[in-house]
């Protein structure tokens, strides 16, 4: 567009645009995020699972230690110090929003095993639903989502 172009639609409620030779900066992705072909993104993949592993401990080792009552009490610190770390890691080769899709999901799905198996907690039919529907788009994700690691 040309510059007066730009200033009639300024005046018509419309804030003055200045024609510039590059793109929106806020728009633009920092280019050592992007993918290069020959990366494997199984490091990635292994340290969102330990991730996973050490957030679900975590949270499994707060309960064990009766709000840090208990002998266990820094146990779940040390847990999640590793758990943040670890994703941090899982960030370096796949995107944040399908890297924390499948950290929370996974992480509610085991969750939820724990607290039934570990603590004797019993779950409704809504909740076994919401879990159903959480799996289910987990699976969907996983098929289907040309953003997730497929190998």
């Amino acid at each position: 567009m040309r510059h007066s172009a730009l200033r009639r639609r300024a005046g018509n409620g419309l804030p003055a645009c200045k024609e510039t030779d590059h793109t929106v900066s806020f728009l633009k992705i920092d280019s050592s995020l992007e993918r290069r072909p020959d990366e494997s993104r199984s490091p990635a993949c292994s340290s969102l699972a330990g991730a996973i592993v050490c957030e679900v401990a975590g949270t499994a080792a707060l309960q064990q230690s009766a709000q840090f009552t208990r002998p266990v009490r820094w146990l779940p610190v040390e847990l999640y110090v590793v758990w943040f770390y670890l994703l941090s890691q899982a960030l370096k080769g796949m995107p944040l929003g399908i890297t924390y899709a499948m950290w929370g999901r996974l992480g509610i799905i085991l969750t939820a095993i724990i607290s039934v198996t570990l603590f004797k907690q019993t779950l409704d039919m809504p909740a076994l639903i919401g879990i159903g529907m959480i799996v289910a788009g987990v699976v969907v994700m996983n098929t289907f989502s040309s953003a997730v690691a497929h190998g």
